[in-house]
């Protein structure tokens, strides 16, 4: 039997507040994914299977500003179809600082078989802009085989997924 090790991607910029989930689970903040393994590991990007699942746990993820308030909120939902977790819905919104032209939530999923983590889903997605917060909505619906997943949701500029305006609010969800 061949032995495969998957090498972590990097989630950007580290969230800085802290994360907090649904039906009483708790949590922290996750810092940047460091690499694992020997660099003479293989990288290994699992297909998605788009199954139309739909998840059936709320998760979600917060950033606070200084004087206390939700800057920036991230929700989701999940599903264990074990072998693979389901990614349902995300949702997300910030307050509005400024100006709100050009921005856009990029998305980024992690996907887990052992010890790293391999990014899964990277796009950019248009924003709406109400009451004087940006909202965004994807139907991600698509499983990995696993039995943890990291959702990032970031705001971006110009369709650039590399400029963030707000760092990424995320969350691991292990089953």
């Amino acid at each position: 039997m061949k032995k495969v090790r998957c090498v972590a991607g990097a989630v950007g910029l580290v969230p800085f507040a802290l994360a907090v989930g649904a039906a009483g689970a708790t949590g922290t903040a996750q810092a940047a994914v460091t690499a694992t393994g020997a660099t003479t590991g293989k990288t290994v990007q699992m297909i998605p299977l788009s199954t139309g699942c739909a998840g059936n746990t709320y998760w979600s993820a917060k950033l606070y500003s200084a004087s206390g308030g939700v800057l920036h909120k991230l929700w989701f939902w999940t599903r264990d179809d074990a072998p693979r977790v389901c990614v349902g819905t995300v949702e997300d919104s910030t307050t509005v600082y400024g100006d709100a032209t050009n921005h856009q939530f990029r998305l980024r999923i992690y996907a887990s078989q052992g010890t790293g983590f391999i990014r899964e889903w990277n796009k950019v997605y248009p924003a709406a802009l109400e009451n004087g917060y940006l909202l965004a909505t994807v139907g991600v619906h698509s499983s990995w085989p696993g039995t943890r997943v990291e959702v990032c949701g970031a705001w971006v500029q110009n369709n650039k997924s590399t400029s963030v305006t707000l760092a990424p609010a995320c969350r691991i969800v292990t089953y």
